[in-house]
């Protein structure tokens, strides 16, 4: 993975965090592996802080998939899901989230 410095308010939720984010007096306010949250927004505004170094995919990066891990991370996202799709987008959806899930089991291992 890659780092990036990206002003706050171009920080989409969910993105993990490169490096501590601290204040003028080095207090730490949010953890590096921290995934960012909106909330973060308003407590680095209220601090001056612009930019956060964050971390990014290489986009190089071309996973491949069995059709065992794509069935058991979509079972895995059943047990979470409380709806099932109703159309293309929200079966696009499941579909992203299932490739997701298969991102990061590849990522641990």
């Amino acid at each position: 993975m890659n780092e990036k410095e990206l002003p706050v308010d171009k920080v989409e939720v969910g993105t993990e965090l490169a490096s501590n984010v601290v204040n003028k007096y080095n207090q730490v306010l949010i953890s590096a592996g921290s995934r960012f949250e909106e909330k973060h927004r308003f407590l680095l505004k209220t601090w001056g802080i612009k930019q956060v170094k964050v971390k990014i995919e290489s986009e190089n990066k071309n996973f491949s998939f069995s059709e065992e891990q794509k069935l058991e991370a979509l079972n895995e996202l059943k047990e979470r899901m409380f709806w099932s799709p109703r159309n293309d987008i929200e079966t696009e959806l499941v579909q992203i989230a299932v490739e997701r899930i298969c991102k990061s089991k590849a990522a641990i291992k």
